[in-house]
C-alpha cells in the first residue's frame, strides 16, 4: 500500500516507500558551507591541497583520462572532469539567473518563451559531462548499479536509494562484490561526496563518482510556518563574496561574473529539472534555424528521441513500462525522474548506444525525491527523507 505524504511545499502526493533519515541530517546540510580545503582534508587527499584546490577552482575543461581531479583510496573514487568555472557550467548558471530574473519568462526555465534557453542550458549540461560520456565502456566490468543523475546536493536521493537496497543481505552482498558507479552531469557538493565516501566505508561498498564539477555551498530554505520543514533547503549555490579565501584562488574573470549575477546568493544550476524539460518539436525547429546556417541540423537531437512525459513530447502519452532483464550479471542503470529523464536520454545515444552494453544492462526508471515530510494518514512528522514511487514514464521496450 502507498504512503500519502505531504512535503514541504505542502503538496500531497502518494508515495511507494518512505526512508527517514536521522534528523542530524536535515540539520546539518541547509546552508553549510564546506571549504575546499576542508574538503580535502576530509577526503584524506595526500598531496598538494593548494594544488589540488586550484584545479578544482579552475576554469580548465578536462579529459575522460585526464580528469582536472582524482583521488582514489580503499573503497571510493572520485574525478570531477572540469573545474568549477569552466565555461560549461557558467553558461548554466548565466541562464538560471536569466530566467529567475526577466519577466519574460513568470515560469522560470518551465515557461514556453524559455525553450531556447532551456536548450542552450541542455547542451552545456552535455558538454560538461560529454568527455565521461562517450568513453568505451568496458563491458567485462559490470559494477551492480550505475547511477547517473544531474546534480548532487545533498547526496541523499542516491543514498536513500542505495540504502534501501542494502536493508536486503543479498543485494548488500551484490553491491560489495561489484561496487556502483555514480555520473554527475553537473556538479557534485563537497557534502555529497564526503557522504558517499562514509556511506562507502560504512557498508563496504566500492563506489566511484565521476562529476562535470563541484560546488561547496548550499541554500539554507526558508522555514515552513507552524513546523521545522524547510522550502527550497540544499538547492546549489555559490559561496557568498566575504568567503574571500575561497575567491582568491578563482581567476578574476570568472570571480567578475559570478558577482555580476547579484548580490545576493546566486545559483550554481537554478532548477536543474525545469531546466531539463523536453522541448516541442515545434520550438526546436525554431531553435535549429540558425543553426542550420552553420550546417548542424542536430542541435539538442535527445529532444527529438525523448519517450518520458517530462515536457512536451509527441510520444510521451503512449503508455510505457520497464521489463526488468533477467540474470544476476546485468548492471543496473538508475535514473531518477524528473532530473534523470535528460542523463537517460543522454545515456541513450552515447554510454548505452555502445555494442555489449545492452546485453549487461537492466535499465531502472523510478521517482525518488528527497522530502520533509508529515504522514497524512497518522498527522506525523516523519522528518527529512525519500520518497519513492514509480515513474509514470519511461521507456519502451523493444
Amino acid at each position: 500500500s502507498t504512503i500519502p505524504l505531504r512535503d514541504e511545499f505542502g503538496v500531497d502526493k502518494d508515495w511507494d516507500k518512505f526512508v527517514q533519515f536521522p534528523s542530524e541530517l536535515g540539520e546539518l546540510f541547509p546552508g553549510s558551507y564546506v571549504s575546499p580545503e576542508l574538503f580535502l582534508g576530509r577526503l584524506g587527499y595526500p598531496e598538494d591541497i593548494k594544488g589540488a584546490k586550484k584545479s578544482i577552482l579552475s576554469v580548465n575543461e578536462g579529459r575522460a583520462e585526464d580528469p582536472t581531479f582524482s583521488f582514489s583510496s580503499d573503497n571510493f573514487s572520485v574525478h570531477i572532469m572540469n573545474g568549477m568555472f569552466n565555461p560549461h557550467a557558467l553558461t548554466m548558471s548565466r541562464l538560471a539567473k536569466e530566467v529567475s530574473n526577466d519577466k519574460e519568462y513568470p515560469k522560470g526555465f518551465a515557461d514556453d518563451k524559455a525553450e531556447p534557453i532551456r536548450a542552450q542550458y541542455q547542451n552545456a549540461m552535455l558538454k560538461n559531462i560529454a568527455q565521461e560520456l562517450k568513453k568505451p565502456v568496458d563491458i567485462t566490468r559490470k559494477p551492480a548499479v550505475r547511477i547517473h543523475d544531474d546534480c548532487s546536493a545533498s547526496g541523499d536521493s542516491i543514498i536513500g536509494y542505495l540504502y534501501d537496497r542494502v536493508q536486503d543481505e543479498g543485494e548488500l552482498k551484490k553491491l560489495q562484490e561489484r561496487g556502483v558507479d555514480i555520473v554527475i552531469d553537473g556538479a557534485a557538493t563537497a557534502q555529497s561526496i564526503l557522504y558517499f565516501q562514509a556511506f562507502a566505508k560504512a557498508y563496504n561498498i566500492p563506489i566511484d563518482i565521476t562529476a562535470g564539477h563541484m560546488a561547496f555551498q548550499l541554500s539554507p530554505g526558508e522555514p515552513v510556518e507552524g513546523s521545522s520543514r524547510l522550502k527550497h533547503a540544499n538547492y546549489l549555490e555559490y559561496p557568498p563574496k566575504s568567503e574571500t579565501d575561497f575567491y582568491k584562488d578563482v581567476d578574476p574573470e570568472s570571480q567578475a561574473e559570478i558577482f555580476n549575477l547579484g548580490e545576493t546568493a546566486v545559483a550554481v544550476h537554478g532548477d536543474m529539472g525545469e531546466a531539463e524539460k523536453g522541448i516541442s518539436a515545434q520550438g526546436m525547429e525554431k531553435i535549429r534555424e540558425p543553426f542550420k546556417h552553420e550546417g548542424i541540423d542536430n542541435y539538442c537531437e535527445w529532444n527529438d528521441k525523448r519517450e518520458d512525459d517530462h515536457g512536451n513530447h509527441p510520444n510521451s502519452d503512449k503508455g510505457i513500462t520497464i521489463v526488468p532483464k533477467v540474470g544476476e550479471d546485468t548492471t543496473d542503470y538508475v535514473y531518477f525522474a524528473r532530473g534523470g529523464y535528460l542523463p537517460y536520454m543522454l545515456d541513450l545515444m552515447n554510454v548505452l548506444n555502445q555494442e555489449g552494453v545492452n546485453d549487461t544492462a537492466n535499465v531502472v526508471i523510478i521517482r525518488l525525491s528527497r522530502l520533509t515530510a508529515v504522514n497524512l494518514n497518522t498527522s506525523t512528522e516523519l522528518g527529512y527523507g525519500a520518497g519513492f514511487t514509480k515513474a509514470s514514464c519511461v521507456k519502451y521496450v523493444s
